[in-house]
């Protein structure tokens, strides 16, 4: 009987994009490229089917939008709230306040506490995360 070799996924550069090197979900790679670029931009579900399978269309971008909630929840865990625009996901951003990401994550909250998505421990974490960017209110 002969045993496979796991390897560890990691990033590699084809042409001047990167893509996993397993072409799996993987969930570190994925967590580590949306902390890098979501901060400060949205990103395409379809960015991130090309990251983590060489290619996006619909069936990749269901892939990953199959992952959302554990990435979201993952990234929680950090100290991130992930916010989606679009229904089926379209981008995904990481929370930083403002007007319109607000609008996005405090339903998002409220579900994922209602359904039950979330731990206890991560729900406050994520209304600590809404409190703490809250907007100052002008008189």
């Amino acid at each position: 009987m002969s045993k496979t070799l796991q390897t560890q996924a990691t990033i590699i550069e084809i042409g001047k994009r990167q893509v996993t090197s397993t072409g799996q979900f993987n969930m570190p790679l994925v967590v580590a490229k949306i902390t890098e670029q979501g901060i400060d931009d949205w990103i395409p579900v379809s960015d991130i089917a090309k990251f983590v399978y060489g290619k996006a269309f619909k069936a990749n971008n269901d892939r990953v939008r199959h992952y959302l909630w554990n990435v979201r929840r993952n990234l929680l865990a950090r100290g991130f709230l992930l916010i989606t625009e679009g229904r089926p996901a379209e981008s995904l951003k990481i929370f930083v306040g403002g007007d319109y990401e607000r609008s996005l994550a405090e339903p998002l909250v409220k579900r994922m506490h209602n359904r039950s998505d979330i731990s206890a421990e991560l729900y406050e974490k994520a209304v600590a995360l809404l409190a703490e960017k809250e907007q100052p209110q002008s008189a």
